[in-house]
């Protein structure tokens, strides 16, 4: 039996809503949690979670709770913090990505021109910053980062797949401006599926963004942490209750037992 671990998102608490309504409506069993130092918490109580070791569980919430239930449960977090841009870039290809001329370097080093903005993300999945475009004065992080020029995207997309499959999809930028929309392009679902007949890994986010009548990579997120846009968190539920039952995963543990 699969329990689902939630925390609520303020700013997209809708959603989460939403994906309670789809967790009752299946009879399946969840907890509202938060995540505090290295620790889950439950709301309801504020007592600690502690981990059954003849359950399964899946986190959604914050990347924190991903972070910290990595460290506690087995099998709970579909994590590709391993991957650097490199890395990636290496997997899919630099002409498959918005971002392909990205380098890795330190904050330090940025040779910045007069009123120059630059993409600048993490390194990896690990969200000590939210990348995006900044300039030499707001941005706000010193240590190695990955920069790159400015492109122009008409519109970007989300994917969520499962088990190496799209199970949804949500445009969530037109123009630079946020805007979500069910409406996916052709195009973008075609590319979407080459890329992620490339990757080895079963679950994902997966960004899509239209330049210059293009598709590309815009970045991979963690599917337990990635924001919902409106992928249909129905298909959501469902296909994340199947891949643990089709792939038998291994009852869990707390990783500080023995199995």
């Amino acid at each position: 039996m699969l329990t689902w671990l939630v925390q609520i998102i303020d700013v997209e608490k809708e959603k989460f809503n939403q994906l309670l309504d789809a967790l009752d409506r299946f009879n399946i069993d969840f907890k509202l949690v938060y995540p505090k130092k290295d620790k889950i918490f439950l709301s309801i109580n504020g007592e600690e979670f502690i981990p059954e070791k003849d359950k399964n569980y899946f986190v959604c919430g914050s990347y924190l709770l991903a972070q910290n239930a990595e460290k506690l449960i087995k099998n709970a977090v579909f994590n590709i913090d391993k991957y650097s841009s490199d890395e990636f870039i290496k997997i899919f290809g630099e002409d498959n990505f918005v971002n392909g001329d990205i380098q890795t370097i330190h904050s330090d080093n940025i040779n910045w021109e007069e009123n120059e903005k630059l993409f600048i993300r993490p390194i990896n999945d690990v969200k000590t910053f939210n990348g995006g475009v900044y300039t030499k004065e707001t941005f706000p992080y010193k240590g190695d980062v990955a920069i790159a020029k400015i492109k122009e995207i008409s519109q970007e997309y989300r994917f969520f797949v499962v088990d190496k499959e799209i199970i949804s999809g949500s445009s969530y930028k037109l123009n630079g401006k946020f805007f979500e929309s069910e409406n996916i392009d052709d195009g973008a679902i075609l590319f979407a599926k080459k890329m992620i007949g490339l990757f080895n890994e079963d679950n994902y986010a997966l960004d899509i963004a239209k330049v210059n009548n293009e598709y590309k990579i815009v970045e991979l997120n963690c599917l337990n942490s990635a924001g919902f846009y409106k992928n249909d968190l129905f298909k959501f539920v469902i296909a994340i209750e199947n891949y643990y039952e089709n792939k038998k995963m291994e009852l869990n543990v707390s990783k500080k037992m023995k199995i």
